[in-house]
């Protein structure tokens, strides 16, 4: 039996951003709420727009359709997000590395400046090789980080019309490796975490998931 899927979703490319699948399919968004999420990516997009990433407090919050976004919460994301590190890994040649993402970050009066470090920006500036669109006029719509980690994962990923994964790779791909509830009670993983992905995902973007 074949699944079509008639749904029709306008892309807004000027609204988009761009990452490498590597940059991508990392760990980064893993433990990030839904507002560091998106500030981080709004880092990229102005980035990516521009090439500086410097933006104001009121910018993002329109982005988003934030209310009052205060400056203690921006202290706590922006903490969070400059530990943000991209981690490449080889096991079957006994490599591996980190790289640290920005290099330095400040705010001055509803103002973000995020300085990358040089070696992540070939993955989201000038890339012609495999790399995955996200709009953010879509995942603006979302109210759970889980839906964003979900969909970045199905774009990484498309062309796939199914896609197993074992109940250890779901915890990994959200980050709920640690959450006790969830490793013992599979039913709870899926309601509290799938379902609600897949319901914002099936409400919002060009996807159709069961």
């Amino acid at each position: 039996m074949v699944r079509f899927n008639e749904k029709k979703q306008i892309v807004s490319y000027e609204n988009s951003i761009k990452k490498s699948n590597d940059f991508s399919m990392s760990k980064l968004n893993q433990g990030l709420t839904l507002h560091q999420m998106q500030l981080f990516a709004y880092a990229i997009y102005c980035t990516q727009q521009n090439g500086q990433t410097e933006f104001h407090k009121a910018e993002f919050e329109k982005k988003f359709n934030q209310e009052k976004y205060q400056t203690a919460h921006a202290k706590i994301d922006s903490d969070k997000i400059m530990g943000l590190r991209i981690a490449f890994e080889d096991f079957e040649n006994d490599k591996f590395k980190f790289t640290n993402v920005f290099s330095e970050m400040e705010y001055d009066s509803g103002k973000f400046i995020f300085n990358w470090n040089p070696k992540i920006l070939p993955h989201i500036i000038d890339l012609k090789e495999k790399y995955i669109t996200t709009d953010l006029t879509i995942t603006s719509k979302f109210k759970s980080s889980f839906s964003w980690t979900l969909y970045e994962y199905l774009k990484a990923h498309y062309g796939y019309w199914h896609k197993p994964l074992s109940k250890e790779a779901i915890s990994r791909l959200f980050g709920i490796e640690k959450v006790v509830s969830y490793r013992k009670n599979t039913s709870l993983l899926k309601r509290k975490v799938l379902d609600v992905a897949i319901v914002e995902i099936n409400e919002h973007t060009e996807f159709n998931v069961w």
